[in-house]
């Protein structure tokens, strides 16, 4: 349909204006990568195939800046189904040092399950150093944050012999191109399309 319109149009331009117009490879093109966003899109707002949680620090900058993106995200219809606050001193740290730094951070909690009310709010502790490399991601959640299991999909953790990197396997509706990831990061969004 589209074809037969700028076969019809071709002409009509080509009278009025000097512009060469797009061969048909080109809009074939178009068309291709129309459907493919369309296909994601599709993905990205069905609840059974993709979940956006967001994680952020209990900070008001941090807490602000991810309201604002589950507010863009919601009337678009984006699932999102959990919210996670990262960094958390933990209670059994009582080192008048970090008193301050604990009472700024229950506010800020308080603020995030306001704010972010119905969906749950999950917390991931302060580690004593930077969670980085398999052998942190793969203790990662440890067995009291069993209730943190992805909701969606059939995941499975690979490990490849001789690799220092994790291989996530993610059960996906339609042909899975590639997946790459930094390897520090908050969040990872993996679809296919």
């Amino acid at each position: 349909m589209y074809r037969r319109g700028l076969k019809v149009a071709r002409p009509l331009v080509r009278a009025l204006t000097d512009a060469p117009m797009p061969p048909d490879k080109v809009f074939g093109s178009v068309l291709v990568l129309f459907h493919r966003i369309e296909q994601l899109h599709r993905t990205l707002v069905d609840p059974e195939l993709t979940s956006i949680r967001p994680v952020l620090n209990p900070e008001k900058m941090v807490v602000a800046e991810a309201q604002r993106t589950y507010t863009y995200l919601s009337p678009f219809g984006y699932p999102t189904d959990l919210v996670v606050a990262n960094r958390i001193v933990p209670s059994d740290v009582v080192d008048p040092y970090f008193a301050a730094w604990k009472d700024a951070q229950a506010a800020q909690l308080q603020r995030i399950r306001e704010g972010f009310a119905p969906l749950p709010v999950k917390t991931v502790p302060l580690f004593g150093n930077e969670v980085l490399g398999l052998d942190h991601c793969v203790a990662w959640p440890p067995p009291h944050s069993a209730q943190m299991t992805p909701p969606i999909g059939s995941r499975r953790v690979v490990h490849p012999p001789s690799s220092s990197r994790l291989r996530i396997a993610i059960g996906l509706p339609c042909r899975f191109r590639s997946l790459r990831a930094a390897t520090s990061v908050s969040a990872i969004v993996a679809t296919s399309c």
